[in-house]
């Protein structure tokens, strides 16, 4: 079960409730897939994923302290939603550069996933995709370039990036996951 959170930091918020929805159950406006068909088709149909949309909220961010938002609204959100979910999805509606990434993740492990993700004001598809992925034990799909070449005498020379993968939703794309990943 996933939790959107919909957060106002002051300046409004650039997703409503409804577009939201459709981003995490679909039919997505932004994001394709949808993150539940998305996670169902990587997965084989092992994760099954469903979800709501809370807010939006008003909330103080300051120095872009990300702990505040769980710890002011997750007992809220849990009573409105009728129990816990295993992932919460704080989105801040409105792109702030207190805050200098688009999204981040707690990182968990397969067997004891994470639960919490952040959204700076963008719910593209990369960014929506990959948060959740850390949750689960994912980390990014880089890539590395040596002298232009795939092979190089010189290891040395090579450049790293860390979200080189151009295909794959935990690097800089959004196609499918490495197999790494899934």
């Amino acid at each position: 079960r996933l939790a959107l959170i919909l957060l106002d930091i002051g300046g409004g918020t650039n997703l409503t409730a409804e577009n939201a929805l459709k981003e995490i159950v679909g039919p997505s406006t932004n994001t394709d897939p949808p993150l539940r068909n998305y996670y169902a088709e990587v997965s084989y149909g092992t994760e099954e994923l469903d979800g709501r949309v809370f807010g939006p909220f008003q909330y103080s961010l300051g120095d872009c302290n990300t702990s505040g938002m769980p710890t002011q609204f997750r007992s809220m959100v849990d009573q409105m939603g009728g129990g816990t979910f295993n992932h919460y999805l704080w989105y801040m509606g409105s792109r702030t550069s207190v805050c200098g990434w688009s999204g981040l993740g707690e990182v968990g492990t397969p067997t004891r996933p994470a639960n919490d993700t952040w959204y700076n004001g963008s719910s593209s598809c990369v960014v929506m995709i990959q948060e959740p992925g850390h949750n689960l034990g994912m980390q990014h799909s880089s890539s590395i370039t040596c002298g232009g070449s795939p092979f190089a005498d010189n290891l040395w020379s090579c450049t790293h990036s860390e979200y080189g993968d151009k295909y794959d939703t935990m690097g800089g794309g959004c196609y499918h996951m490495n197999a790494w990943q899934k």
